[in-house]
């Protein structure tokens, strides 16, 4: 059996539009030529893929059950060809990004939306990692940027870095713990149970945003956020993260002047190398241009 992908297209092509003509026209083709080359298919399989006996051609049974299976190899061929096309022009066919778990969620969507519009059929691989990680993986080539907070006046590394944003934090807890609490200055803080993220520690902003003698770690900001309103503790978390649940009443913040104004860490993008391929900086790009939604 000696089946074309020239055939594949014409079976499918007849059986989405309907009729010879449509077919032979949308791929630009002449219709004696089209029907032969489905007629040879047809031969190849030893099957009668359509019933032709009525004005528009109809799949038989073997030709519906033929057609998903045609569809998914058409697709198929489809991404291979893609990807040869990408590979010629220097466009990658995959890349792999590292990311703190305190990045927006929404940052990350947007940067896809737009590297999709461009590059539909490159993977991108979102990894949440933590600093030590991240660093171990850059070096070893194993991701290709990262995006990562580090305390401010801090040096990031000596890997490459560009800066994105400064990520402002905002102290907060359920407006019963606030009251019950009296959670009204630093000293009442200090006393009450703090809500720590994991992710503090060992990124080194756990100097900063340590306030209580009472500080419990949690591994995940999904876990932290879930403790915070049930009213377990206080927690100082980015401010889109708290956001929504200030503006429904869930949450309410703990101003603190001498607190609330420091609370702002950079946002960088770390590098591998200053050699990217189209998609990585696009992704850069797309990271920069929405960014400014998450920042001060």
């Amino acid at each position: 059996m000696n089946i074309s992908y020239e055939q594949i297209k014409a079976f499918i092509a007849v059986a989405d539009c309907g009729s010879f003509s449509a077919a032979a026209k949308q791929l630009g083709k002449h219709r004696t030529t089209l029907g032969q080359v489905v007629t040879n298919l047809e031969i190849e399989t030893n099957m009668e893929l359509f019933d032709r006996t009525s004005r528009y051609p109809q799949l038989t049974e073997e030709g519906q059950i033929l057609y998903q299976h045609a569809k998914n190899l058409a697709e198929t061929t489809r991404s291979f060809e893609q990807l040869c096309q990408n590979r010629e022009r220097g466009i990658e066919s995959e890349i792999t990004i590292y990311h703190s778990s305190l990045v927006p969620m929404g940052l990350i969507t947007d940067v896809m939306k737009g590297v999709r519009t461009k590059f539909p059929m490159v993977k991108v691989h979102w990894r949440q990692k933590n600093i030590e990680d991240v660093r171990l993986a850059l070096s070893e080539g194993e991701a290709d940027m990262a995006i990562m907070l580090v305390p401010a006046g801090q040096a990031t590394t000596s890997i490459q870095f560009t800066y994105l944003l400064n990520m402002p934090f905002v102290l907060c807890a359920t407006p019963d713990y606030m009251k019950y609490n009296q959670l009204t200055d630093l000293k009442a803080l200090k006393r009450t149970r703090q809500l720590l993220l994991e992710d503090y520690i060992t990124s080194g902003l756990a100097k900063t945003l340590t306030l209580s003698n009472h500080a419990e770690e949690i591994s995940s900001i999904e876990v932290l956020m879930h403790l915070l309103l049930s009213g377990e503790g206080w927690a100082i978390v980015p401010r889109h993260c708290a956001e929504p649940h200030v503006q429904s009443g869930q949450l309410a913040t703990i101003e603190l002047d001498e607190i609330n104004s420091t609370l702002q860490f950079p946002l960088n993008i770390w590098q591998r190398n200053a050699f990217f391929g189209p998609v990585a900086k696009e992704a850069i790009s797309l990271l920069r241009q929405h960014s400014h939604d998450y920042g001060i």
